[in-house]
């Protein structure tokens, strides 16, 4: 950002110089400034963060990505592991697809720094804006960052009515 404050410094001095008609060698050397300062902006546009968010030991009620498992209606389905970024981490979205629809948001967050642990992050299968009822499911975990790189990690999973027979056992 430094480069862009003083760039926009740089041309409010020479416009001021130009609008009272000097020509000085603070004007020379004001030009020079300028030229300096783009040619930094061009350099940090050339490095632009083109590194997608990583995940580490991402898991959804113990179960890695790709695996398919089967849990109750009303169970809790919790993440582990963490999502790390070389630059810095905007924002965490888990989205869900499944009978009441597709890609749902169970929640999204603004984040900042450069690493987050998954573990604040759920899903509860009885609540009715998102599940609530049984069938197959597919929950993806998004990680952006502040270039807009997004990378993610996809879960599926079937919910089932538990069986709650009252002779059950006897």
């Amino acid at each position: 950002m430094k480069p862009f404050k003083n760039l926009l410094a740089s041309f409010r001095s020479l416009r001021q110089l130009t609008n009272h008609g000097r020509r000085s060698r603070r004007r020379q050397s004001l030009t020079i400034s300028v030229a300096a300062e783009c040619l930094e902006i061009r350099k940090l546009l050339a490095a632009a963060d083109t590194t997608l968010p990583s995940f580490s030991n991402a898991q959804l009620n113990g179960k890695n990505p790709g695996n398919s498992s089967q849990v109750s209606l009303g169970q809790t389905l919790s993440f582990a592991g963490s999502v790390s970024d070389n630059v810095a981490l905007a924002k965490l979205t888990v989205n869900i697809s499944g009978p009441k629809g597709n890609d749902l948001t169970v929640v999204t967050s603004t984040v900042s720094g450069t690493s987050r642990s998954l573990s604040s992050y759920s899903i509860n299968t009885s609540n009715t804006s998102y599940a609530g009822v049984a069938g197959n499911y597919t929950a993806t975990f998004f990680a952006k960052d502040t270039s807009n790189n997004v990378s993610s990690k996809t879960w599926n999973f079937s919910v089932v009515v538990p069986d709650t027979h009252p002779f059950q056992g006897l």
